[in-house]
């Protein structure tokens, strides 16, 4: 059922946060609290909205309590299919801000838990 698999999911994420892994995942992208999104409400991952080239909120980025902090996400230059590259925008082009930060600051502080970084 639905309900078994987003419980399997939340633990999944648990036990990642719980053995050190940290989690960055999209706030989403239908302009709505992100709290109603999964896996965006779960407590064990930094979740991440999108920004625009103004430090705005982007139009279509979720938000709320939820989120964690807000990256770069509108007209985010990336590679496309077929060896292109664009501008695309969504939250999951926020992620990788992050991601990205987090490693940085895991570089500095190896022994930085989840709770630290976050």
């Amino acid at each position: 059922s639905r309900s078994s698999g987003f419980y399997a999911g939340e633990r999944a994420l648990a036990k990642a946060r719980q053995v050190g892994i940290i989690s960055v995942v999209a706030a989403g992208n239908a302009r709505q609290d992100a709290c109603g999104f999964w896996p965006a409400h779960s407590r064990s991952v930094i979740t991440v909205g999108a920004t625009d080239r103004y430090d705005r909120l982007s139009s279509f980025s979720n938000f709320g309590r939820c989120v964690d902090l807000y990256a770069p996400g509108t007209r985010v230059l990336s590679t496309l299919p077929r060896g292109r590259v664009g501008h695309i925008s969504g939250t999951s082009m926020a992620c990788p801000v992050v991601s990205g930060a987090v490693a940085v600051y895991l570089e500095a502080r190896p022994t930085a838990d989840a709770a630290e970084v976050r």
